[in-house]
């Protein structure tokens, strides 16, 4: 598939076993297989090629086909073997993953387009559990998204979920709506940074969205030092250019409120009014206002409020 996922299939001339890697990471070892005499039919003794087909071809091979040149025949030149993939994905286990939807002929031929309401990619914690929330306004040509995940600062990318083993993610028939997801393999006490990518109906894949976030700690049951406050923590970059990142955590649900204001007092955006999703929540503030004007270079001040409870901190944008 377009996304880096999938399989290579490799065999030497003359050969009969056929060896599978994985397309992502490594390329790591997976299987060996032959095709031996089974159903009327012999198997191959040496081959000069193969080919292998993911998409549907008919009721037959409704998940795709192998074909295998055999020399082991009169007439090699003019003699292949057919076998149905899905036989020979489903040999081992766990089986080799397949993807039927996926058509290489459309690559180049579809185009595709996602976009994002305002709010873009939102995400938060709740019991050390990290959820992503997007909403788009427009989604063409569109079967889905999947989410790739990394420590900050360290490895690479790995994907997390993907469309075909999460329906959550699959692309709304009605050309809009909400997604959510949500990752219990992040670590407390680590930060990560989310990708998610959209994948077109020819399989090419785009960035739709990157955003961080730091799973905080378990707090000790002896500690009160943040019973009933809210907390607004450091943004980051700070300064900054074109964008901040503005993290809050909560000890209770309840409506909050999140604005910014400039050096003079005066409001000039709300980034989050209502009922907050989890008790840790990350915003992105792009140094506009709330008419998507860009903002003058200056000192802003961030304001989060609870009922009573205010916590306010400086943010310098440059330009």
């Amino acid at each position: 598939a377009s996304d880096s996922t999938g399989y290579l299939i490799a065999s030497s001339q003359g050969s009969d076993e056929f060896v599978v890697y994985r397309r992502e990471g490594n390329n790591d070892y997976v299987m060996t297989f032959e095709l031996v005499d089974g159903n009327g039919i012999d198997g191959v003794k040496g081959t000069d090629g193969i080919d292998v087909t993911n998409f549907e071809l008919n009721a037959t091979f409704a998940s795709g086909l192998f074909i295998a040149q055999d020399d082991g025949n009169p007439g090699a030149n003019q003699n292949f073997k057919l076998v149905r993939w899905e036989d020979i994905a489903r040999a081992i286990a766990p089986p080799l993953t397949i993807d039927p939807t996926w058509d290489p002929r459309l690559v180049g031929l579809v185009s595709q387009s996602v976009e994002l309401e305002g709010a873009g990619l939102q995400l938060g914690v709740q019991d050390g559990v990290v959820w992503l929330r997007w909403q788009t306004r427009r989604e063409e040509n569109h079967r889905g998204f999947f989410i790739e995940r990394k420590l900050a600062g360290a490895g690479a990318f790995q994907l997390l979920a993907h469309f075909r083993d999460h329906p959550e993610l699959a692309a709304r028939a009605s050309g809009a709506g909400d997604y959510q997801f949500q990752d219990r393999t992040a670590r407390p006490g680590f930060t990560y940074v989310y990708r998610v990518w959209s994948v077109s109906a020819d399989g090419s894949s785009q960035l739709v969205a990157t955003r961080q976030i730091r799973v905080p700690p378990p707090a000790s049951s002896s500690d009160n030092t943040m019973n009933g406050s809210i907390h607004l923590l450091p943004a980051f970059p700070n300064p900054f250019n074109p964008e901040t990142h503005i993290q809050f955590a909560l000890q209770r649900m309840g409506p909050v409120r999140l604005d910014v204001f400039n050096a003079a007092g005066q409001q000039v955006r709300t980034l989050f009014q209502g009922q907050p999703q989890a008790l840790v929540m990350e915003l992105t503030w792009d140094g506009k206002d709330g008419d998507g004007e860009p903002l003058p270079s200056g000192v802003y001040l961030v304001r989060l409020r609870q009922d009573n409870q205010v916590r306010v901190q400086k943010v310098l944008l440059l330009k």
